[in-house]
């Protein structure tokens, strides 16, 4: 029995595969950004790569928002957004990190993965 096709006459395989292998979408910084609060919004695991503003180095990250265990109580001493910066959970180091919002590369949240443009 063949699988049954979808919107467009193609089927849930033909999607996934379309979905999964395909090149990643060319989104602009802002449209990052704003990604990257909606999956933090939902606590949803998300993978970022980006260049860290102190050395220059490209990491890569996997993270997640809404995480409140860890925190140790006090305030930031500046404002995320007035330095361009993103707060998310690093889930291999167990701790909190800041993401330079004009230096992401790419990013993958529910098994989408996207560019980002260097200009925005």
């Amino acid at each position: 029995m063949a699988p049954a096709p979808v919107a467009g006459g193609v089927t849930g395989a033909q999607e996934f595969r379309r979905t999964c292998m395909s090149e990643p979408i060319t989104i602009s910084p802002t449209e990052a950004v704003e990604k990257i609060e909606a999956a933090k919004g939902s606590g949803r695991v998300f993978g970022v790569t980006f260049i860290k503003r102190t050395n220059g180095e490209v990491r890569d990250m996997n993270c997640r928002g809404g995480v409140k265990k860890h925190l140790r109580g006090g305030e930031l001493a500046y404002d995320p957004k007035e330095k361009r910066l993103v707060t998310v959970f690093d889930m291999a180091k167990g701790d909190y990190r800041s993401i330079n919002c004009d230096s992401i590369i790419r990013i993958a949240v529910d098994g989408t993965t996207f560019r980002v443009n260097a200009v925005g």
